[in-house]
């Protein structure tokens, strides 16, 4: 039966291929390779049965997209980062609704980027559900502080 592999390039999945097509594709060290039976992505030149493909090649210059980033909660590891789906939902049902629209809309980008290659991309979005999801939660809690000091000022008339 014959293998077929998925690469990423230039942040787009693609794929499958057989082998005889990857020979002729234009590959690097760093480019990403997946088949089926594999946990995680890896680089090419960690496939023992692909690794010939580049082993004339030099490794790449500069920053790759697939390098860890500086910021922890930006990673590579095969695992998308978090979607903060539920919490976006959440917050936009009980707290407030304008500021968990973009935090719900950011967590289902997540996923999506992740799963096309998009590393960066679905890092960035993970941050910015993120970010509008604890806005969303901390505006409506300070919101419903305010309207409870208001309710207790007035003795409950006209609320």
């Amino acid at each position: 039966m014959e293998k077929y592999y998925f690469i990423v390039q230039n942040n787009q999945q693609q794929g499958p291929f057989t082998l005889e097509q990857l020979k002729t594709m234009p590959l690097t060290r760093d480019t990403r390779v997946w088949y089926q039976g594999m946990e995680n992505w890896k680089p090419i030149s960690d496939v023992p049965e692909l690794s010939e493909l580049v082993s004339s090649l030099p490794p790449m210059v500069g920053n790759s997209n697939w390098q860890q980033t500086t910021n922890p909660n930006m990673v590579d590891n095969g695992v998308p980062p978090k979607t903060w789906l539920v919490e976006s939902i959440l917050a936009t049902v009980f707290c407030c609704w304008p500021l968990g629209i973009p935090a719900i809309v950011n967590a289902a980008k997540v996923e999506g980027r992740f799963n096309r290659g998009d590393i960066e991309g679905a890092n960035e979005a993970s941050e910015q559900a993120k970010k509008y999801m604890q806005m969303s939660f901390w505006g409506g809690l300070i919101i419903g502080v305010i309207y409870l000091l208001l309710v207790l000022s007035t003795g409950g008339r006209n609320f």
